[in-house]
């Protein structure tokens, strides 16, 4: 754990995603004034943007990654060899390692917005029911390059401005069940900015944690 419990990163048994993760925090706190307004950050936006930092990420960390790519997908469920197959989109291949020691990953990602204002269980439903969507959407993906398959979560809960009094109580809450997610990959930060934003719907978005896992 790192500053206190607002910050952790716990790579679970994807072990060679560690470093991934701390970049992907770096890049989430990035302070840069050209990068972020005082008045931004970039957990209040969508799955697709989450992802392209994750992918940024991968880049820093000596990887390759590509996202948003059409790829022919299961229409039945599963995939399998003789799956009838129509064209899909893929949300990100990545590569990690070096020589004969490289792996590949295949993933679908998605976002939980759930609202925490009266404790952790909303948050903790959203993340399960979207672990379910990504494995879901995983499993139509065909293996290509001897790939991994990956569900990944984005976890972004909220909390309503006038609430803002019961944030200290739930926050360490939340951060228990992402420590708690072995043998998931994880990692999560909320920052003090995070605390003190209001956004346009006057909601507080007080950070952002993720969750990766193997889909066989």
């Amino acid at each position: 754990m790192e500053n206190g419990e607002t910050r952790g990163c716990m790579p679970g048994d994807l072990h060679i995603l560690k470093p991934v993760l701390a970049k992907w925090l770096e890049l989430i706190e990035d302070a840069d004034p050209v990068h972020w307004p005082k008045d931004d950050v970039p957990w209040w936006y969508n799955e697709r943007a989450l992802l392209s930092l994750f992918s940024g990420a991968v880049w820093k960390c000596g990887g390759w990654a590509f996202e948003e790519f059409a790829m022919g997908k299961s229409k039945t469920g599963h995939w399998r060899p003789k799956a009838r197959m129509g064209i899909g989109r893929g949300d990100l291949r990545f590569i990690l390692g070096h020589a004969r020691a490289t792996q590949h990953f295949q993933a679908e990602a998605k976002l939980s917005n759930r609202s925490m204002s009266r404790g952790v269980s909303d948050v903790e439903h959203g993340m399960r029911d979207m672990r379910e969507e990504a494995r879901q959407d995983a499993l139509k993906m065909p293996l290509v390059l001897h790939s991994q398959r990956l569900a990944i979560v984005f976890i972004a809960p909220y909390l309503a401005a006038g609430r803002r009094q019961v944030y200290d109580a739930h926050i360490p809450a939340l951060v228990g069940l992402l420590q708690g997610a072995d043998p998931l990959a994880r990692a999560w930060t909320f920052p003090a900015k995070g605390r003190t934003l209001v956004g346009e719907d006057q909601y507080i978005y007080p950070g952002v944690g993720v969750l990766i896992e193997r889909v066989p």
